[in-house]
């Protein structure tokens, strides 16, 4: 049987060739955003934004924080020549991330894939949060660390509650609540398996490590 890399991650690397900002009568602004992908160069892709006073895009504002831009912009051309990643046409704004991050994602594919289909991930430094549910509903249970292979291990991963009562795991920078692309719906079930294994584990540890009253 051949085997055939699957990313679970699956972001590609872009560049910002032009922007075009066009003022809106209610005092916000269209803005258009030509970019293509790093390997295509010659294809251009648009993606549109709605930003200004008052109203907050938080597609946007994630793509800003994949280019190195804190804030609003004040003129377009300085995104012009950036580079940022993007997965799923950036239909939500978990779509878009740095370079970096989606390099390090695609790094903890590729070792999981080459130490083979039946390594196991394993849960490394779980900690119980104990916060209360969100206005939605989804409750931080647990933070941990997930040991993909030999020195690859991704920090700060999120164990959450959801409002039906299932768990599901989320990367450190995702906010939860959203269609978390970043993990595969099977990987990510697998991952908030194990994880609600180890918290379970750990809790009953501590609880027998209490001395009698």
């Amino acid at each position: 049987m051949t085997l055939k890399f699957m990313p679970t991650f699956d972001f590609k690397a872009c560049r910002i060739n032009a922007v075009d900002v066009t003022a809106e009568a209610d005092g916000l602004a269209t803005i258009s955003i030509k970019y293509s992908t790093v390997r295509d160069p010659d294809i251009e892709w648009v993606a549109e934004f709605v930003d200004g006073p008052g109203f907050t895009s938080w597609r946007f504002q994630r793509l800003l924080n994949a280019v190195g831009v804190v804030g609003h912009i004040t003129d377009g051309a300085q995104l012009v020549g950036r580079h940022f990643a993007v997965k799923s046409n950036g239909a939500i704004p978990d779509d878009f991330a740095t370079l970096e991050y989606a390099s390090a994602c695609l790094q903890c594919d590729r070792q999981r894939f080459l130490d083979g289909a039946l390594l196991e991930p394993r849960v490394r430094q779980i900690r119980a949060t104990g916060e209360d549910p969100s206005p939605k509903g989804f409750q931080r249970i647990a933070t941990f660390d997930l040991e993909l292979g030999p020195a690859v291990t991704m920090h700060d991963l999120r164990l959450v509650k959801t409002p039906s009562g299932g768990l599901h795991a989320y990367p450190p920078d995702s906010k939860h609540g959203t269609k978390c692309a970043d993990f595969a719906p099977t990987f990510r079930d697998q991952i908030a398996d194990l994880a609600a294994k180890a918290l379970e584990s750990q809790l009953a540890h501590n609880s027998s490590s209490q001395p009698a009253s």
